[in-house]
């Protein structure tokens, strides 16, 4: 499933076409508006992202009919996390834009926004995944809902009608570390262990509804520079995750795994070792 995260995580469209950004000019001493945005070089949630205009609008529209030639039947996943919006109110055409439709919190534009995202992407036929943000916005409740915030969230996207995918950072971000210490990889957060993976079924389990489709692990690799490092985060907690969602059933025992990464071991997979996890 492809995601292209709008209208958060958007710095970089900011930074390449700044008239589609909410950061003002500066005039230099040539005369020459010059922006004051740059790519983004730090970890941590951005407070710069696009504008509200038709402009930046219809790059995300065709940014999403791009996604959708090169994947033609999968549902499409929009984004729709971390982006706080003050910047929208300091910009002078959206604020203009926000003004005349009523708009005047954050959380009230970016609804505005995602309702035309979701309608563009619905009308085309297609099915649509946001993240647990869009709560906030009240979307339609055909929209698919990956919660990552709140476990609690579940059974609320499930009670507004939406299907629900489980990917609780407690218990599914991988990128955590696995232990802290001297020797650990340097990572976002840790630890983050079997047994908090093995969490996940409980909070699952808790779900009495049709709408919870199934979950996932998170791997982002802001500090996993190559492919051995990625393998050390992913497994074995990627395992335990998997076993639990094929089989519904409460995870195993971290001993009990050992055949699991006796595999992992004899297919050169850079797997951590359990010690690390207890």
């Amino acid at each position: 499933v492809p995601e292209g995260a709008a209208p958060g995580h958007t710095e970089a469209v900011g930074a390449a076409y700044p008239e589609l950004g909410c950061l003002e000019r500066d005039e230099t001493e040539s005369g020459h508006p010059e922006p004051i945005t740059h790519p983004r070089t730090a970890f941590g949630i951005s407070e710069h992202h696009i504008n509200l205009t038709d402009d930046a609008l219809r790059l995300c529209r065709d940014a999403l009919d791009a996604v959708m030639r090169i994947f033609p039947t999968s549902p499409i996943h929009i984004g729709g996390d971390e982006c706080p919006g003050h910047e929208w109110f300091r910009h002078g055409p959206t604020r203009e834009r926000l003004a005349k439709l009523g708009i005047t919190r954050p959380h009230e534009a970016q609804a505005w926004f995602e309702r035309r995202i979701c309608d563009h992407v619905t009308g085309a036929g297609r099915e649509v995944i946001a993240w647990d943000e869009v709560l906030e916005s009240n979307v339609p409740p055909e929209i698919t809902v990956m919660v990552w915030r709140d476990a609690d969230d579940l059974a609320k996207a499930a009670q507004l009608g939406h299907d629900v995918i489980a990917a609780p950072a407690r218990h599914t971000y991988l990128d955590h570390g696995i232990s802290t210490g001297p020797q650990a990889p340097v990572t976002i957060d840790a630890p983050l262990t079997m047994d908090d993976v093995a969490g996940l079924h409980d909070v699952m389990a808790a779900v009495d509804s049709p709408h919870l489709l199934g979950g996932q692990f998170q791997l982002w690799t802001e500090y996993l520079r190559t492919p051995a490092q990625v393998e050390d985060a992913a497994f074995p907690r990627g395992t335990s995750i998997a076993e639990q969602l094929w089989t519904g059933e409460p995870a195993r025992q971290s001993t009990v795994v050992t055949a699991q990464t006796h595999r992992l071991a004899a297919m050169g997979v850079n797997l951590a070792r359990m010690r690390r996890a207890q």
